[in-house]
């Protein structure tokens, strides 16, 4: 057990924040130990560890921060106690503690109610205070107090309010809200408490509980109406159409499914206010529901979840297929190959069909004067630099997540972004929408693809084109699960071995360049060189080989898997080559995985 607590330690050490520790002895904490992680990353971290009791207590028993947020969260909830409820809520010393402990294990004990009740009237601050945040909780959560114990909380948090701002009057106060708001009724009781005791003159200032709104005030609430979707549909015409002749709009048969998500209040309607009118919608999945009842899951990564599409689109002899993820801002795309059959396009290769369109008609447009710039992510394909050289435009990586590509508009607002993406999926065009997008991202493939097919061409043949001219990319992506803590374990000990004894060869070439986003080092292994990155820290590793194959090792920060994404590239001679060159590619990714053992 003591291992398991020195792992967790090394985790904490690892994702340790100089600004949170800063904040947290602003706060006057007073641990022995305190890492000055966040709270979302300890709850990742404690994702990683099966539920258990012995755990838990160990971990309470630290005197850190992050170890106490972490027994709360282990804790099984049916072995929790009344007794060992009493002792931990009797230890605390720190509000922060008392919240996550009311938020992560106490609501789930079929006695938290008698807890509650007999702590809120408790001399010790932080018990009383843990007393009030759990009832604010069990109400929130939709519980129905006992009359008792409404009874005697209405009147012990009245009479609190006496103490001025203290932590224990705004607990109680928050207790009062949030029994208040469950009905008009116990709204009512609740400000008849009030006005007894302010009749009564027990209380000083109450003025606090004058501010207390149980009802809306109709005239500070402006409802979203459609104003607001015809205005994003008319931003996304705008930064995602290219004068497109409406003939070729109108020969271009697109199948559209919004996988029971919210997509399809929005994308149907911005295609044909954008002028494609052949838009056929899976109707079985247009209806948003969150059981999603007819795929395994809505994600446009898997196959499986664009089957119904795929199906429509043999029936209306479509063109293209778009599908995207419940919450819209990631798109799955099918297109016809040379034989006329539906293939999906990785996440990749739509983010590149879409760049170097957009490239093509900045420079057609003569807008790129240097000052331009793509953005991309250090797990997606190299081949975005070459599409940024080759226009003479910068291609900024960040770490993988969205949040970093919408960065780089805010740190370089002396440079303009065209658009960028990552290889989950996500796209980005402009900068209207400060994250990933899938109306603007939708609308700009089937431009793409109007384009094309009105060419003469077709989307297949534009992606094997970009391959002539730029080289022929192609990714793969190994996730090997490890669940439990040997799991966890195992994931640990593969990214140490990687770092501390990197590999020299890989395949049978010479690894010339191992980036480690961990200590910002970028270490030439020929020339022993190294040269420290300008990027944020993250569990990351990166190899090259002299051959340009790239492979990147990143353990999960959601579940438990270590991810390797490999990209191979060879020249691209012509484009009737394609399928020799394409399994020349697959057979060194099948070499980069035996010879790593990632299989």
């Amino acid at each position: 057990m003591q291992e398991t607590i020195q792992q967790i330690r090394k985790q904490l050490r690892l994702a340790m924040n100089g600004v949170v520790s800063s904040s947290m002895r602003d706060k006057g904490m007073d641990y022995k130990m305190n890492f000055g992680v966040s709270v979302p990353k300890i709850k990742e971290i404690a994702s990683q560890y099966e539920p258990s009791e012995a755990l838990a207590s160990l971990l309470w028993e630290q005197d850190v921060r992050e170890l106490k947020i972490m027994a709360t969260l282990l804790y099984p909830a049916d072995a929790f106690t009344a007794e060992a409820a009493n002792r931990w809520v009797s230890e605390l010393k720190h509000l922060e503690i008392a919240e996550q402990l009311v938020a992560n294990l106490l609501p789930k004990l079929p006695f938290a109610e008698a807890l509650a009740t007999q702590w809120i009237t408790d001399t010790r601050e932080f018990v009383s205070v843990t007393g009030y945040l759990l009832l604010a909780r069990l109400c929130t959560l939709g519980n129905q107090l006992t009359d008792s114990t409404a009874g005697l909380m209405v009147n012990a948090a009245a009479s609190v309010v006496e103490e001025g701002l203290s932590r224990r009057q705004r607990a109680a106060s928050l207790a009062l809200k949030r029994y208040g708001r469950q009905s008009q009724t116990q709204a009512a009781s609740v400000l008849r408490a009030i006005e007894g005791l302010q009749a009564s003159g027990e209380a000083g200032k109450l003025e606090i509980y004058n501010d207390i709104k149980f009802e809306a005030n109709n005239d500070l609430i402006q409802y979203i109406d459609t104003e607001v979707d015809e205005a994003f549909a008319k931003s996304t015409i705008e930064n995602a159409s290219f004068n497109t002749p409406a003939t070729a709009k109108e020969n271009l048969n697109i199948v559209f499914t919004s996988l029971h998500g919210t997509s399809i209040t929005v994308i149907p309607e911005t295609l044909s206010k954008a002028g494609y009118p052949n838009v056929h919608i899976v109707e079985e999945q247009a209806e948003p529901n969150g059981d999603f009842p007819t795929v395994k899951s809505p994600n446009p990564e898997e196959p499986e979840a664009l089957t119904m599409a795929l199906a429509l689109a043999d029936k209306t002899n479509a063109d293209i297929v778009v599908g995207t993820d419940p919450d819209c801002d990631r798109l799955g795309v099918a297109v016809r190959d040379n034989d006329g059959k539906m293939v999906l396009l990785n996440g990749n290769q739509t983010m590149i069909l879409m760049t170097a369109f957009l490239l093509e008609k900045w420079k057609q447009a003569g807008k790129i004067n240097g000052k331009q710039f793509v953005g991309s992510t250090i797990v997606s394909t190299p081949m975005m630099m070459e599409l940024a050289t080759a226009y003479g435009v910068e291609c900024k990586v960040g770490l993988t997540g969205f949040k970093w590509i919408a960065k780089m508009i805010k740190d370089f607002p002396e440079l303009q972004f065209i658009g960028g993406g990552e290889e989950s999926f996500g796209f980005m065009v402009g900068d209207a929408v400060r994250d990933k997008d899938a109306v603007a991202a939708t609308l700009l493939i089937c431009e793409v693809a109007a384009q094309a097919k009105a060419s003469g061409s077709s989307v297949y043949k534009e992606l094997t084109n970009l391959y002539v001219d730029h080289g022929f990319y192609k990714e793969h992506l190994v996730s090997l699960t490890k669940k439990g803590m040997d799991g966890l374990q195992a994931i640990n000990q593969m990214m140490i071995d990687l770092r501390e004894n990197p590999l020299k060869e890989i395949n049978g070439q010479r690894v010339i360049m191992v980036e480690d986003y961990q200590s910002s080092i970028a270490k030439n292994l020929l020339s022993g060189e190294e040269l420290t990155m300008d990027i944020p820290k993250s569990n990351v590793l990166i190899y090259y080989t002299e051959d340009g194959s790239k492979i990147c090792a990143r353990p999960s920060g959601t579940e438990p898997k270590i991810k390797f994404y490999i990209s191979v590239n060879a020249d691209l001679e012509t484009a009737t080559d394609f399928d020799a060159v394409e399994n020349i590619l697959n057979q060194k990714i099948k070499n980069i995985i035996a010879a790593m053992q990632l299989n």
